[in-house]
């Protein structure tokens, strides 16, 4: 009879153990190379905890897209998922599920598209290649989801990044604010005028300042990191790219400064009275219109002339760079270069374009104009698609 219930005991105290074992070796776990980012991101799944050997399917929300096989310990690592073309910004889940009906896991992902610089990228393309949201049928339907209100106008465009609105306002202040709520996060007090669109990259908010300065802030906390200073301010907005800054200012030069230290690498001054013209880069290139009447190819490394194109007007717009193609705007014409050569590949008249940033697509080029229409032209040959009508002058940016 004690040997009965001897047995018995040890029996017990041995399935506790494994139970406990089981409940601490498979405490199921899934973590994502990358958490956030816009559709088509790949992110890398790794899990622990599953049974040995266990095959799991892995799920973006409730489609499976992936399969991974535990090892002998029951982890698997750096399996590739790619988020649908289709996720519609937001949060969504990305699970593990064993087929053998074990405990599964899963970890947060979020889709959303960083816009980090003045109409959009390096480029000036105007175009978010990842929406998926926003269309002719829907575009209708939008409605304000916040609004933030400011002590003076605001001229610069706004930045997203990481879910944080960042702009300029003549307000003299450099704004941060939650995307989804409209709760300001912190505040910049520079005390002048900004009409600068603020780059951000790599946790930094680089903008110009109207009177005088340019300054780099923590994108976190709003601190003021380093600030420059220049004879008639800056209106430019920044492109930022392998650790340079670039910018057109009011003395009428262009200038790479270094990102980390706010140092001049170099700069070339065009000879005009004033520059507020926000450089492209593409392919190591500096591509700026300046009030001399020329856009400028300039070596991003050195700032030697690599071209320039004298378009008899003054060429204060920001060019879009596209296709080994060079847009932009005078005050009577649209014009396009050869990237490579300077050479004129057409000219549109217009009305008056001055002000009005082209955005390029599918090749398409949308274009303001002062005469009161939206303009889509052939980006190849400049043969008009289509005008419409807005009611009143458009200088604004078309993205």
């Amino acid at each position: 009879m004690k040997r009965t219930r001897f047995s018995w005991s040890v029996k017990f105290l041995a399935l506790c153990s494994m139970l406990l074992i089981s409940a601490f070796c498979f405490s199921q776990t899934v973590a994502l190379s990358a958490p956030s980012g816009p559709p088509t991101t790949e992110t890398l799944v790794s899990g622990s905890g599953f049974g040995p050997y266990s095959v799991i399917d892995i799920l973006f929300d409730a489609t499976t897209l992936a399969v991974a096989n535990a090892d002998t310990s029951g982890s698997f690592s750096s399996v590739s998922l790619l988020v649908p073309a289709s996720a519609l910004p937001g949060h969504h889940l990305v699970k593990a599920v064993p087929r053998d009906g074990g405990t599964s896991a899963q970890a947060p992902f979020t889709v959303r598209t960083n816009w980090p610089m003045y109409h959009f990228d390096l480029n000036h393309s105007g175009y978010n290649k990842y929406e998926n949201l926003l269309s002719p049928a829907t575009v209708s339907g939008l409605q304000v989801k916040w609004s933030f209100h400011l002590d003076g106008d605001a001229c610069s465009g706004p930045t997203v990044v990481d879910g944080v609105v960042y702009f300029a306002s003549w307000d003299a202040n450099l704004y941060a604010v939650n995307a989804d709520t409209g709760v300001k996060l912190w505040s910049y007090y520079t005390g002048q005028l900004m009409c600068s669109s603020p780059a951000v990259v790599d946790g930094v908010v680089y903008v110009g300042l109207y009177n005088t300065n340019f300054i780099a802030v923590n994108a976190k906390t709003g601190k003021k990191k380093w600030q420059s200073a220049y004879t008639l301010g800056v209106a430019s907005s920044p492109a930022v790219v392998n650790g340079l800054v670039y910018f057109s200012a009011g003395d009428g030069s262009i200038y790479a400064l270094d990102a980390n230290t706010g140092t001049t690498v170099w700069s070339y001054p065009t000879g005009a009275l004033y520059l507020w013209s926000s450089p492209a880069v593409v392919d190591g290139v500096v591509y700026v219109g300046s009030h001399d009447c020329n856009l400028y190819a300039l070596n991003a490394s050195t700032g030697a002339k690599v071209w320039s194109y004298a378009t008899g007007d003054i060429a204060f717009d920001s060019p879009t760079v596209i296709n080994g193609v060079v847009y932009i705007n005078g005050p009577a014409n649209l014009y396009a270069l050869n990237a490579t050569t300077g050479a004129l590949l057409w000219s549109y008249a217009m009305a008056g374009t001055g002000g009005a940033v082209p955005a390029v697509t599918d090749g398409v080029v949308y274009v303001g104009s002062a005469d009161g229409n939206v303009y889509a032209l052939d980006a190849t040959t400049s043969a008009l698609k289509w005008k419409q009508a807005v009611g009143s002058a458009y200088l604004v940016t078309v993205a």
